[in-house]
C-alpha cells in the first residue's frame, strides 16, 4: 500500500496597499525534484489552506492558479528535487492540494514558484531565479515572479516565506508597451541568488544579479514587479517604451527596501512630448561620446557588402557584431556611445557586453590605460569586446613591416612613404598588432588579384578588410601598386594612408602625394587600354643624358626632330586593333594620338582615344603633350653586338621582349674576339635597337645605337654603382661608345666559358635607360 503523506500550506492575504505596506506572508508547499528514482519515491499530497495563497490578487486576496508547480526538497541531503502539481483548487482558489512523489524525510524545504534548475545544499541553502522579464497582470504582479521558500520539520504544515519584495509603478501615459525598473546604482534587483531560509526569515545572496526587471504592459494602470530585497542609493529609474520611442523618469531619493516590502515606486501621468526618445534601430548612426575622440563615428559592419565573404570572410562577421570603432580613448574615462535617435549604450564593467544607459554617468566602464583601441559591439544588448592596439604596420611580402602614425579618428597614416618592390614580392597587406601580440590583418575587399590603374580603377580596390585566410598566412587576397611602381625598388615616395573608420563608407586606404626620387618636378603619367596598363612613360630629362659627348641623338631616319622636341617616351607592348591613351596623374588629364598617329591631343576620357597600330608588339612612343608632337615606331629587334666579331660564334646576341619596356636573354654565351689591335681580348659592345616600321606601318629598317654615357675604359668592377651601365642613343655607329664585357663574365684561356642573362631596360626601372648582366654561370 502506497504510503501518503500530508503537508498542509499557509499563505496569508497580500495586502494591496500602495504605500510602504508589507507582504504578507504566505503558506505553500513544494515538491522534490525529479533525479530520484521512482523506486525510492512514495505518493504524497500536500494542501495549501488558509486565506491567500500567492500568483494572483483576487480583490483583496492572493489565489490559487490550477496551472501552479512547486519543488519540494527531501530524503538525505535533500538531493531529492521533485515537481509537484495542483490538481485541485477550493474556497474559492483560496486552497489548493498537490500530488507528487518524495522521499520520506525529517524534514523539507520547498520552493514556489518550480524551477527546473534550482538546486539546493546540504544546509538547505536553494539556489533560485528572479526572473528579469516578467509578466504584466495590471494591478498584481507576474503569477511565476514570487519567489518563496518553507522548511518543516516534524509537522504536516510548510510554511512559506517571501524571499522578495512589490515595487509598483502606475502608468497612466497612453501607448505604453512596456516597463523597465532600473537601480541607477547597479544594485541588483533580479537574477540568480542563494536563499537561507534563515528560520523563516529568508536572506538572499545574488550570485548573478541584473540591476533591472522589465515587463511588457498593454494599457495604462499600476502594474507591480517582483525584486530582491536591497539598498539603492541613488534611487531608480523607470524607462517607459511605446512603439519607437523610449522615455526615461527619475526617482533618485535613497530606497531600502526590505523583505515583504510594498512600496509604489511612482505614478506617471504623462511624459512631455521631449522626453521620449527615438528608439534605437540596428543600422542608424551611432557615436562615441565622452571620449579623447568625442563624436566620431562607429562602422556599421553588419550591412550588405561591408564585408566581401566571397574572399575572405571577416571576423566581424563570424563573431557578429554589428558595430565597431577604431579610437582614442583616455585612460579611466567612462565614454558611452549615443545613437542619431537619442538612446545610449555603454560597455558593461568587464567591458564583454554592450548595454543601454539612460545617463552620461551611467557609463560603468572607463579605459584601463591611455592609448588607441579597437572596439566592437553587437548592438543594443549582445556581446562586445576592446582591445588596446600596440602598432599598426604596412607588410611588403618578403621584405618589411613598416609602422603608420596614428592620426585620428581610427586614421594611420605616413609620409615620405617608399613604395618599395622587387621582383615577385609586389604584395603588401596592413596588420593590427595588439597588446596582447594577437594580430588582424586586413587584406583586399574585391576579387582582383591584379595591379590597379590609376585613373581607371574604382576606390572600391583600395577597400580593406579583415582576414581569417585558413593558410594563416594571410598573403591572399593581398594587394599591389599599380604597374608603374613594380621594380622600381627606391624611386617611388607617397603618403600611405590607411583608413578604418566610417568616412569613405569602407574601411580603405589611399595612395597619394607621389614623388619621384629621380625627378620630382616632373608630371606622372602612365598608359591606359594597352596590353601593359598602368607602365609609366619615362621623362627625357637633359640630366639623364650627356649630350656633351660626340654623336649623341637619334638615327635620323627615326626621327627627323631634335631630340629636345619630345619630353616623354616609352617602350611598350601594343595590340593591334587596340585603341590606348595616357593618363597625367598629376593634373588627371587624358592625352591620345590622333587618329593617324602624327599627333597628340587630349581627350575627355579613355573611351574617345581612337588611334590603334596595325600589328601588335613592342613600339617606342615619344611625345610632347604641351606642342602635341607625337612619334611612333615599332621595336623590331633589340640586340647586344660585339666589335669586330669576325663571325665569332656569340658575338651577337638577340633579346626577347620581357614587358614594360624590357627585353633579356638568358643563358647567353659571353665570348670575344682576339687580335684586334694587339689586345688578347677584345670584347667591347653595343646596344642596338632595330625600328622596321612607323606608325603608319611604313617600313624605316633603321638601327639605333645605345652606347655609354661616359667613356669606358675597361670592364666595370664588381661593385660598380649601376651607372657603368646606363644607355644613350647616338647618331654615329656608335663604336666609340661601347661597353666591356664585366671581367668576372670572361676567362683570357676559356672563350665562352660563362654565361649570363642580359638584360636591357628601357624604362624608367633604375632611373635611367640600363643593362645588367645577372645569373653569370662557369659551364667548366
Amino acid at each position: 500500500m502506497t504510503a501518503m503523506k500530508k503537508i498542509f500550506v499557509l499563505i496569508a492575504a497580500f495586502a494591496v496597499a500602495l504605500s510602504c505596506n508589507k507582504i504578507q506572508e504566505p503558506v505553500v508547499t513544494d515538491t522534490p525534484q525529479d533525479n530520484t528514482p521512482s523506486s525510492e519515491l512514495v505518493e504524497m499530497t500536500f494542501h495549501a489552506v488558509g486565506e491567500a495563497t500567492k500568483t494572483t490578487l483576487d480583490g483583496t486576496s492572493i489565489s490559487w492558479s490550477t496551472s501552479d508547480h512547486i519543488n519540494v526538497f527531501s530524503g538525505a541531503s535533500f538531493a531529492t528535487n521533485t515537481k509537484f502539481d495542483v490538481t485541485s483548487v477550493s474556497s474559492n482558489s483560496h486552497e489548493a492540494t498537490f500530488d507528487g512523489l518524495g522521499a520520506v524525510s525529517p524534514e523539507y524545504y520547498a520552493l514556489f514558484p518550480y524551477q527546473s534548475g534550482a538546486t539546493i545544499t546540504s544546509a538547505g541553502v536553494i539556489t533560485a531565479t528572479l526572473p528579469v522579464n516578467q509578466a504584466a497582470v495590471p494591478g498584481s504582479f507576474g503569477p511565476e515572479a514570487n519567489l518563496s521558500v518553507a522548511h518543516v520539520s516534524g509537522s504536516d504544515e510548510l510554511v512559506f516565506k517571501n524571499v522578495g519584495a512589490l515595487l509598483g509603478v502606475t502608468i497612466n501615459e497612453a501607448g505604453v508597451n512596456k516597463v523597465k525598473v532600473e537601480s541607477i546604482d547597479g544594485t541588483a534587483l533580479s537574477g540568480t541568488a542563494t536563499i537561507n531560509y534563515n528560520g523563516g526569515n529568508p536572506t538572499v545572496t545574488v550570485t548573478d544579479g541584473k540591476n533591472f526587471v522589465e515587463s511588457a504592459v498593454s494599457g495604462t494602470g499600476t502594474y507591480y514587479f517582483v525584486v530582491f530585497p536591497g539598498a539603492h542609493s541613488s534611487g531608480f529609474r523607470v524607462i517607459l517604451s511605446k512603439t519607437g520611442y523610449t522615455a526615461s523618469i527619475k526617482n533618485t531619493k535613497a530606497i531600502t527596501i526590505g523583505r515583504n516590502d510594498n512600496i509604489n515606486l511612482m505614478s506617471i501621468a504623462s511624459v512631455p512630448t521631449d522626453k521620449w526618445n527615438a528608439e534605437f534601430t540596428v543600422g542608424e548612426n551611432v557615436a562615441i561620446k565622452g571620449s579623447a575622440e568625442d563624436g566620431q563615428a562607429l562602422a556599421y559592419v553588419a550591412s550588405s557588402g561591408y564585408w566581401n565573404s566571397s574572399i575572405q570572410y571577416s571576423d566581424v562577421a563570424s563573431y557578429a557584431y554589428n558595430y565597431e570603432i577604431f579610437t582614442s580613448l583616455n585612460a579611466g574615462e567612462k565614454f558611452y556611445f549615443k545613437a542619431a535617435g537619442g538612446e545610449k549604450f555603454a560597455l558593461n564593467a568587464a567591458g564583454t557586453a554592450v548595454e543601454r544607459i539612460y545617463d552620461a554617468a551611467q557609463a560603468p566602464y572607463g579605459a584601463p590605460a591611455t592609448g588607441i583601441y579597437r572596439i566592437r559591439l553587437n548592438m543594443p544588448d549582445g556581446a562586445a569586446e576592446i582591445m588596446q592596439i600596440a602598432e599598426v604596420t604596412y607588410d611588403l611580402y618578403g621584405l618589411d613591416s613598416r609602422g603608420l602614425d596614428y592620426q585620428g579618428n581610427g586614421v594611420w597614416s605616413k609620409d615620405n612613404f617608399l613604395m618599395r618592390t622587387d621582383s615577385y614580392m609586389d604584395r603588401y597587406r596592413f596588420r593590427v598588432r595588439f597588446s596582447d601580440d594577437t594580430n588582424q590583418f586586413y587584406v583586399r575587399w574585391i576579387n582582383n588579384d591584379k595591379n590597379p590603374t590609376y585613373g581607371v580603377t574604382t576606390a572600391d580596390y583600395f577597400y580593406v578588410q579583415p582576414s581569417v585566410d585558413s593558410s594563416s598566412d594571410h598573403w591572399s587576397p593581398c594587394f599591389k601598386y599599380q604597374n608603374t611602381f613594380e621594380g622600381n625598388y627606391t624611386r617611388y615616395y607617397c603618403t600611405m594612408t590607411l583608413s578604418l573608420n566610417n568616412d569613405n563608407g569602407h574601411y580603405t586606404h589611399a595612395i597619394s602625394n607621389i614623388s619621384d626620387s629621380v625627378d620630382a618636378s616632373s608630371d606622372i603619367i602612365y598608359i591606359i587600354g594597352s596590353a601593359e596598363a598602368g607602365q609609366e612613360m619615362v621623362h627625357l630629362r637633359s640630366g639623364d643624358y650627356n649630350t656633351a659627348m660626340s654623336g649623341f641623338g637619334d638615327n635620323s631616319a627615326l626621327v627627323s626632330d631634335a631630340f629636345g622636341d619630345y619630353d616623354y617616351e616609352i617602350f611598350t607592348r601594343l595590340e593591334d586593333g587596340q585603341t590606348f591613351c595616357f593618363y597625367n596623374f598629376n593634373t588627371g588629364t587624358f592625352y591620345a594620338p590622333t587618329a593617324d598617329g602624327s599627333a597628340f591631343q587630349s581627350i575627355a576620357s579613355p573611351s574617345d582615344a581612337t588611334y590603334s597600330i596595325s600589328t601588335g608588339g613592342a613600339w617606342r612612343i615619344r611625345a610632347n603633350f604641351s606642342t602635341g608632337k607625337a612619334n611612333i615606331r615599332r621595336v623590331d629587334q633589340v640586340r647586344t653586338e660585339l666589335n669586330y666579331d669576325g663571325g665569332a660564334d656569340g658575338a651577337v646576341h638577340v633579346l626577347s621582349y620581357g614587358g614594360k619596356g624590357s627585353w633579356k636573354k638568358d643563358n647567353a654565351v659571353i665570348k670575344w674576339h682576339a687580335g684586334q689591335y694587339g689586345r688578347a681580348n677584345y670584347s667591347e659592345y653595343v646596344v642596338k635597337i632595330w625600328f622596321n616600321r612607323d606608325n603608319g606601318d611604313n617600313a624605316i629598317d633603321a638601327w639605333q645605337v645605345y652606347g655609354a654615357t661616359s667613356e669606358k675604359s675597361g670592364s666595370p668592377d664588381a661593385s660598380d654603382d649601376g651607372s657603368y651601365w646606363n644607355l644613350q642613343p647616338y647618331t654615329s655607329d656608335g663604336w666609340n661608345r661601347v661597353f666591356f664585357y664585366p671581367s668576372w663574365t670572361i676567362d683570357g684561356s676559356n672563350n665562352g666559358r660563362y654565361t649570363a642573362t642580359i638584360s636591357v631596360y628601357m624604362n624608367n626601372a633604375y632611373g635611367h635607360y640600363t643593362h645588367r648582366f645577372t645569373n653569370v654561370t662557369d659551364t667548366l
